[in-house]
């Protein structure tokens, strides 16, 4: 198992959902660990991406 599966895991361990992770943005997979990891220190959950009616994603 890779760091960031092994990350996603302990997330939804953690919340019991997935982080969201959102195809279209420009975050590195390190970022996206320090994140998640954050989020599970802090017991905070990770935003959920906003979505615009009317535009295709």
């Amino acid at each position: 198992m890779n760091k960031i599966d092994a990350a996603l895991n302990k997330y939804y361990e953690r919340f019991g959902e997935n982080y969201p992770l959102c195809i279209s943005e420009n975050r590195t997979t390190d970022e996206i660990i320090s994140d998640i990891e954050l989020c599970i220190e802090t017991g905070d959950k990770a935003e959920q991406p906003l979505y615009e009616e009317d535009v295709d994603y």
